[in-house]
């Protein structure tokens, strides 16, 4: 098994990874490595590749230092939310981001969690009409009682 270099390992290595093309460095995605890295040097983010009850789960953050690229992977939420139906954000992994991040990659990621919200309170909002419009076809006439099943 090959070891994740941290990211201080690869752009000390920077000279030699540029000599044999290996210049694309994947830094890990957990809290232990989020503290290895250089978050000055955080470029850009984009959404990974996971999806879960209408929003991308998966954040990639890239760094730049010295022709070295690195990817960072966080989940805005655990894995043990697959197959709930309930959202699990990790707010304290995202607040933690947010005070770290250079201020345009702040924003990008701000616009992301944005989108996400947009999406939660649509999903809401159609969960919430359509509880309402079940409640209305089960609820009694003015003045009536609600019909038997037989009658229904």
């Amino acid at each position: 098994m090959m070891d994740t270099p941290t990211w201080t390992q690869a752009v000390a290595q920077a000279e030699h990874r540029i000599a044999i093309g290996a210049t694309d460095v994947y830094l890990g995605s957990d809290a232990a490595t989020f503290d290895s890295l250089d978050w000055s040097k955080c470029v850009s983010m984009e959404t990974g590749g996971s999806h879960r009850l209408d929003i991308a789960t998966s954040v990639i953050f890239r760094f730049e230092d010295k022709g070295i690229s690195g990817r960072w992977h966080f989940d805005i939420e655990p894995h043990s939310a697959n197959g709930s139906n309930v959202y699990e954000i990790d707010v304290a992994g995202i607040q933690r981001i947010l005070v770290v991040l250079p201020p345009s990659v702040r924003r990008a990621f701000m616009d992301y969690l944005t989108s996400c919200e947009t999406a939660v309170l649509k999903r809401a909002y159609g969960m919430a009409w359509m509880l309402r419009r079940a409640s209305r076809a089960e609820a009694p006439a003015a003045g009536g009682t609600t019909p038997s099943p037989k009658e229904r």
